[in-house]
């Protein structure tokens, strides 16, 4: 009985991420974010990692630039600037604080 309900546990959490994750482009400003999955080409990944941007990594999208090109991001106390197009490749999953 432990197991089963174990897993129907882990069938409950996938269903949730699946349904409520989005695009990092998506969440507005002052909300925060978990990192899911980053769907970029390796260098860009790893430019990402060494700027802590990574999954499980909890982001707060601080403004964007006036046309929406742009996103300011913050990660564990650092600032960064995000193109919209890398943006649109970072699912993540919107955080109620």
């Amino acid at each position: 009985m432990g197991s089963f309900l174990l897993l129907y546990g882990w069938y409950i959490l996938i269903f949730c991420v699946i349904l409520y994750s989005m695009n990092l482009s998506q969440v507005k400003n002052g909300e925060y974010a978990t990192i899911i999955q980053i769907n970029t080409e390796e260098s860009v990944k790893q430019r990402l990692k060494m700027l802590n941007v990574c999954p499980n990594a909890k982001v707060q999208v601080v403004k964007r630039s006036l046309f929406k090109s742009s996103l300011l991001l913050e990660v564990n106390g650092v600032r960064l600037g995000l193109r919209r197009e890398i943006a649109e490749q970072i699912k993540v999953l919107r955080l109620y604080i």
